[in-house]
């Protein structure tokens, strides 16, 4: 209404009571409106992961294409509106991403418009896959690919008729291994770059390969999170329906899982790529001052990955926490004093890379691993638990006061003030890791046995607990004995 070019004339012929009327009655829309669009939005982040914010970018390439001639300006949704566009996705997503176990030669019993099969540069018949689709599309297709010299480079894709395969067209791949600098940025470009090409040509249904995790040595669960997001944005993007097709059972379980989750969190991100140091085992809320040598972090960097090495072997764990720079200060010898604060936990389902623009960094796809929500039901008996380590917490402290355990004076109070109040009972999880990081502090005393290691491998929040009060109770009971 107050966009209308009649409303200000309108005012101009209404006696001053019903324009302050008016005047009360849009101050209290504005408020109920942004109030509901609040409670969307919170809606959007606890149903889908993410933000508005987020799913406004990925949403505006959709929006672009729906729009008329001469329609500008920036697109602004309102939240209502991105939870329903994320509602509909994810919808899509359950019913129309699919893994089967098979290989793609029998394509025409998918009811796709095209097949997407992992490819070397060359795009000869190498590996199983290919053989198997080479083998049915027939000879027509190594003639296209002689006559029209067709090769490619890592992460790139190119199409060709798909001749005896019985689909409109055959989408050739050519996927990273293990010894590809940024493998795992260069595989999620070897996918997006299969859906765009399909998309490009009018298909709108695809089934495609695993890439990379046969002879290329890809962990099928880091390529597996790796597909489901690029599987996302191409139903965005426009593709309507993808198969996956999987020979092994493992390949089939780890993109099952994969799509599984991210039907669960449609917005959310399965994989993050870090910078990765390997430093020590630390756990959320912790704080640690080293040193580095400069450079073997990226520029500018504010948060990286950190592991630490598995207790009493010489290999680097898989499951750690992201942390953040507080601070940085250049030594005189060049080397790099940093701060840092522990963070979210996660698991990395693939392996470590260099990073494309410096042979010093490594990066490193890391799965988060927040913990689940639970229903009360299931709550309430970890409750009980969370609940009695309040007062083994209380004497724990006590005891390191009073037998002059602390390193240096206000050691545990500094330790307190960093780790911040003990979580609510009702945060089982945070209270069990808020509890371990107590007793294993940094810098140690000496007085608990390891548990850190054991409370990033937990699987549950009853295993966190149970960890967490075991290792207190057996400091209490050392920090009693005599002498």
């Amino acid at each position: 209404l107050f966009e209308s070019p009649l409303i200000f004339s309108l005012l101009g012929h209404l006696p001053a009571k019903a324009l302050a009327a008016l005047a009360c009655c849009g101050a209290s829309l504005r408020h109920e409106v942004e109030g509901a669009e609040g409670i969307w939005s919170t809606r959007v982040e606890a149903d889908f992961g993410g933000s508005v914010a987020d799913a406004t970018l990925r949403f505006s390439c959709q929006v672009d294409r729906g729009r008329v001639e001469g329609e500008e300006g920036p697109w602004k949704p309102q939240a209502s509106d991105i939870f329903r566009r994320l509602a509909r996705l994810r919808k899509a997503l359950m019913r129309n991403a699919r893994v089967v176990r098979g290989d793609l030669r029998n394509a025409r019993q998918l009811g796709v418009d095209a097949v997407a099969c992992p490819a070397v540069p060359s795009l000869e018949p190498y590996g199983p896959a290919a053989r198997a689709v080479y083998a049915e599309a027939g000879e027509e297709l190594t003639h296209y690919i002689e006559e029209h010299e067709c090769s490619l480079r890592v992460g790139q894709a190119c199409w060709t008729p798909g001749f005896g395969l019985g689909v409109a067209g055959l989408i050739h791949v050519v996927g990273p291994d293990q010894s590809t600098v940024d493998g795992d940025r260069v595989l999620r470009q070897a996918y997006s770059g299969a859906f765009a090409c399909a998309l490009q040509h009018g298909a709108k249904s695809i089934a495609i390969g695993s890439i990379s995790t046969g002879g290329n040595g890809f962990s099928a669960k880091a390529a597996a999170l790796i597909a489901a997001e690029e599987i996302r944005d191409a139903f965005v993007a426009g593709l309507s329906q993808v198969v996956m097709v999987a020979f092994e059972e493992d390949v089939a379980d780890a993109f099952t899982m994969a799509l599984a989750k991210l039907a669960s969190r449609v917005q959310a991100d399965l994989l993050e790529r870090l910078p990765l140091m390997v430093l020590d085992t630390m756990l959320p809320r912790q704080r640690l001052r080293c040193t580095i040598r400069e450079g073997i972090l990226p520029a500018n960097c504010e948060r990286f990955a950190m592991l630490g090495m598995v207790p009493g072997a010489s290999r680097v764990m898989n499951h750690g926490v992201e942390v953040s720079i507080v601070s940085r200060t250049t030594q005189a010898s060049g080397q790099v004093g940093i701060e840092v604060v522990a963070g979210r936990r996660f698991r990395c389902p693939g392996h470590p890379q260099r990073e494309s623009r410096s042979a010093d960094v490594v990066v490193v796809s890391v799965e988060w691993l927040d913990a689940d929500w639970m229903p009360e039901e299931e709550l309430e008996p970890l409750v009980v638990l969370a609940k009695e380590l309040e007062a083994q917490v209380e004497l724990w402290l006590q005891l390191v006061r009073q037998g002059e355990r602390e390193r240096f004076p206000g050691h545990i109070d500094q330790v307190l003030q960093d780790l911040g109040p003990m979580p609510p009972v009702g945060e089982p999880a945070d209270r069990a890791f808020w509890v371990a990081a107590l007793i294993n502090l940094l810098p140690g005393l000496g007085v608990a046995m390891e548990i850190r290691p054991a409370m990033l491998l937990a699987g549950s929040v009853a295993q966190m607990l149970a960890i967490a009060g075991e290792g207190l109770q057996a400091s209490i009971v050392h920090l009693q004995a005599p002498g």
